[in-house]
């Protein structure tokens, strides 16, 4: 241990992707990580999407697991950095928060399609729930192509804050 022999590497990468999400924190304001950001030579999106999954695995069966769950304290020191479990609510979360800036700034919600609100592609996100809107009406074969239709909540929102159709 004097010369610097580390006897459990594994904990001293896990402590190393942790410093590494620390300074990612730090720098830009958030831990939204992309997929594929490497942090210092580290792939840092893909070790924290294999932590999202071993969240998820927290709540199946040991015959379901592929993967160790994480445990109390690893969950807690993530969330203490703002890691968020369900990337796609947050995403929708933040893409109705800046549709409501938008149109507070603006006064109506038509955004144009190339329009980008604070680093995201507003625009391009609202056009994408115009097709699935749309997709409510198409048979079901044809809503495959389209993608998932809008929920009865996911309209609400929207016209709540003034999109129409």
């Amino acid at each position: 241990e004097e010369v610097g022999v580390v006897w459990d590497v594994a904990a001293a990468r896990r402590e190393r992707m942790y410093e590494l999400l620390g300074a990612f924190v730090a720098r830009e304001g958030h831990a939204r990580v992309p997929r594929h950001h490497v942090e210092d030579g580290k792939k840092l999106g893909i070790w924290l999407n294999s932590q999202r999954e071993r969240f998820a695995a927290r709540d199946m069966s040991e015959a379901e697991r592929t993967r160790s769950p994480l445990n109390d304290e690893e969950v807690r020191r993530l969330e203490e950095v703002g890691v968020v479990w369900d990337v796609a609510a947050a995403r929708r979360e933040r893409m109705y928060e800046l549709l409501g800036a938008f149109v507070a700034r603006e006064g109506h919600a038509e955004v144009p399609a190339k329009h980008v609100e604070d680093g995201d592609k507003l625009g391009g996100w609202l056009s994408n729930q115009r097709t699935r809107y749309a997709a409510r009406d198409l048979p079901e074969a044809e809503r495959r192509r389209v993608g998932a239709p809008l929920s009865a909540e996911e309209v609400r929102r929207l016209e709540e804050v003034g999109v129409v159709w």
